[in-house]
């Protein structure tokens, strides 16, 4: 065996599962874009503030309006299953013609509108560009 050898790369971060799969979303708010910073100080004690990356990070708040209690048990389940995990997964939004890869921001809001029709409000981050 040589100095160097065949190592395979598997890809840092994959989706499991994807958005698309679910009911479709009702309605998306408008996103919220970011970049991250990094701050430092100087022997100074200046604060230098500057952006990590010229990526805009997207931060979308996705909505199911007037869905069945079978439709709300299915994005339940797909939620619980990523969220405490932190588990990635695929979503397209309504702007975009690829997948993009997300994962859950925020706790649900599941809300009751009648006996068997409900309201599902959650928020996602973009995790790659």
């Amino acid at each position: 065996m040589g100095l160097f050898a065949k190592i395979s790369i598997t890809p840092e971060v994959s989706g499991v599962g994807s958005l698309n799969t679910l009911p479709p979303v009702e309605f998306v708010r408008q996103p919220i874009y970011i970049r991250e910073k990094v701050i430092s100080k100087t022997e100074l004690n200046y604060k230098l503030i500057r952006v990590k990356n010229v990526i805009l990070w997207r931060i979308e708040n996705i909505v199911w309006e007037n869905i069945s209690k079978v439709n709300r048990d299915l994005i339940v389940a797909f939620y619980d299953s990523h969220f405490g995990q932190d588990i990635p997964f695929l979503w397209t939004p309504p702007t975009e013609s690829s997948a993009l890869l997300f994962h859950f921001s925020s706790q649900m809001v599941d809300s009751k509108i009648n006996p068997n029709v409900y309201s599902i409000n959650v928020e996602i981050e973009q995790l790659t560009p």
